[in-house]
């Protein structure tokens, strides 16, 4: 611990120093489990994100990734059982409306990208890359029943990761 005081932050409680957590519904889980897992890649993501927001000079690639952190934390919430979270379909609408808005302005690349010029280009295909596992760990947390409102959260990461790829291309077009 780092302090005592009532307004002191606790850096390490050390309740899981035997492998277990909790989360809003389960006081005691396994670090393992597979729905422990599917919300520490989803903090991993958000993570990638904010890494791509700090070398980006472009204020709307920034505000874009800012949402998509805030839309995160929303989703992490609910599938840590969450029954207050804001997360929903608005956030599915507003992943395709981005998406087409800055599709307009980026030219479609002649090939696959490999070589990026831009840190925040590259840290924003590692985040696609990393949303494309969020979302395969969401499948298999949906076929086997474990996953609350999968009719929105696999929609919602198989956009995300499409206006990834988008905002990826506007990025690394950015003068």
């Amino acid at each position: 611990m780092i302090g005592k005081g009532k307004n002191t932050l606790i850096i390490s409680s050390k309740n899981g120093d035997r492998g277990f957590t909790q989360t809003l519904k389960i006081k005691s889980i396994l670090k393992t489990d597979s729905s422990v897992k599917f919300l520490g890649e989803i903090d991993e993501l958000s993570s990638f994100i904010g890494v791509a927001h700090s070398f980006s000079h472009n204020e709307l690639t920034k505000k874009i990734l800012v949402d998509m952190q805030q839309n995160l934390s929303a989703l992490m919430a609910l599938a840590a059982g969450s029954e207050s979270s804001s997360f929903g379909k608005e956030q599915i609408e507003w992943l395709d409306i981005t998406n087409e808005d800055l599709s307009r302005q980026i030219k479609k690349p002649g090939q696959f990208i490999f070589n990026f010029h831009k840190s925040s280009s590259a840290f924003i295909n590692v985040a696609r890359a990393v949303t494309r596992r969020v979302e395969r760990s969401a499948v298999h947390l949906a076929q086997n029943n474990a996953l609350a409102r999968s009719d929105i959260m696999l929609p919602y990461l198989n956009r995300l990761s499409t206006l990834l790829f988008s905002l990826m291309i506007f990025e690394e077009q950015e003068k």
